[in-house]
């Protein structure tokens, strides 16, 4: 149970970064593309 609770707050962990990267990358996009 221990480690299906550390894969479960790993992917949590994995899937905010991916999406702040995400979002970084297109708010980069979109101020290159409307200045």
């Amino acid at each position: 149970d221990f480690l299906d609770i550390i894969a479960l707050v790993a992917g949590i962990v994995q899937t905010v970064l991916y999406a702040d990267f995400f979002y970084l990358y297109v708010s980069k996009v979109v101020q290159q593309k409307y200045v």
